[in-house]
Formats: structure tokens, C-alpha cells, sequence
């Protein structure tokens, strides 16, 4: 198999580049609107610590 042809076809680099291109610019939209908040203030909800004691003394 000839591996070096296939890294030469300039398509698929344009599609990755496009995807990676995206999915920067839906996580900027994410960042600016506040999702990001939205999601930290629901983890941050949602944690409770609980002390248990031991049975055996």
C-alpha cells in the first residue's frame, strides 16, 4: 500500500479543516451567550458530601 498518495488529495484537509473550524466557532457562540455558566452553576447544584460512621468499635 502506497500511503503517500492518499495524504496528497487536498479535499480532506479542507474538510477537517471545516469541522475543526465549527466546532470553534460553536463553542465562542457557547462562551458568549452564557451556556457556560448555565452548566457550571447546574454541576455545581447538584454535589453532597456525606460523612458515615464506622460500625465496628
Amino acid at each position: 500500500m502506497n500511503f503517500s498518495q492518499r495524504q496528497a488529495d487536498p479535499r480532506r484537509h479542507v474538510v477537517g479543516l471545516t469541522v475543526v473550524i465549527l466546532f470553534h466557532v460553536v463553542i465562542v457562540y457557547a462562551l458568549v451567550t452564557g451556556l457556560g455558566k448555565k452548566v457550571v452553576d447546574v454541576v455545581r447544584a447538584t454535589i453532597e458530601a456525606q460523612f458515615i460512621e464506622e460500625a465496628f468499635r
